[in-house]
């Protein structure tokens, strides 16, 4: 009895859309309801980018998504890290890092754009000061990447503390506990004669490369002060890391919106 009701309740449903445009006397009502159930996006990356594309539809009065000229980018702030010093300020589009060489590293946001902040990550890189370049984005404390006497527990304080986000000079995410991005990827136990170095290895979503979800998601202005400041906490005497020295890497993945522009043929892209 519970099937044949369940079955029934299949074809009704379809007997409904089906029927919907001559309930409601047009045919194109069909696609909006397709474009509706569109925007409900399980991905968070595709969920995120649907609501850029609304609020920058309605901020802007635009119908069409190619008017957005929408691109993705993702915000790259460095800054060396010091066992003198517990607090870091990033700013989007400025220059963080103090080496000249580390700040070619860097990707910040261009002026004069709306930068729809989705996802942020709060990690480490090692600099290779012989060959200035950086080692991998870790996530995690890592007895054999981390050598230097004290640097291990030292690099807990970073992950023990927390970050916030400034927008406008107005603090719209604080006290973000910086242990949300902490990611330890799984690896296999091997037997060996001496420690061998693990590198991290992460998946395709952004979640499993160590980025936590803004929510609510903030818009950043670039004409006005936006800034990322965290903070660290606890026992911090070796995070430096000495020569090759640990630099602090904040990372927000989003899209920028630089003015309405014309669209074309050929231009119009689903969200």
């Amino acid at each position: 009895m519970k099937n044949i009701k369940f079955i029934l309740s299949i074809f009704l449903a379809a007997v409904v859309v089906l029927g919907m445009p001559y309930f409601l006397g047009a045919s194109e009502n069909i696609s909006g309801i397709v474009v509706a159930s569109m925007m409900i996006a399980p991905d968070p990356i595709r969920a995120a980018f649907s609501r850029a594309v609304e609020h920058f539809k309605a901020v802007n009065g635009v119908s069409d998504i190619s008017e957005l000229g929408l691109q993705q980018f993702n915000v790259r702030m460095i800054k060396e890290l010091s066992n003198t010093a517990n607090s870091y300020t990033m700013d989007i589009k400025s220059k963080n890092a103090a080496n000249t060489d580390i700040q070619t590293f860097e990707i910040l946001a261009p002026d004069k754009q709306h930068f729809f902040a989705a996802f942020i990550r709060v990690a480490y890189r090692k600099w290779d000061a012989t060959n200035k370049l950086f080692l991998p984005v870790f996530s995690h404390e890592d007895a054999n990447y981390l050598t230097v006497a004290n640097e291990l527990n030292s690099m807990y304080s970073l992950f023990n503390g927390t970050t916030d986000v400034i927008t406008d000079n107005n603090g719209r995410v604080v006290n973000l506990d910086n242990n949300l991005f902490r990611r330890n990827p799984g690896q296999q136990y091997e037997l060996v004669a001496s420690a061998q170095p693990f590198w991290p290895a992460y998946g395709p979503s952004l979640e499993e490369k160590g980025y936590n979800q803004l929510a609510p998601n903030l818009i950043m202005d670039t004409n006005k002060v936006n800034q990322i400041k965290t903070f660290l906490k606890g026992y911090q005497a070796a995070i430096a890391g000495g020569a090759n020295f640990n630099c602090l890497q904040v990372d927000i993945y989003g899209w920028l919106f630089g003015g309405v522009v014309p669209s074309g043929p050929g231009c119009g892209l689903g969200a």
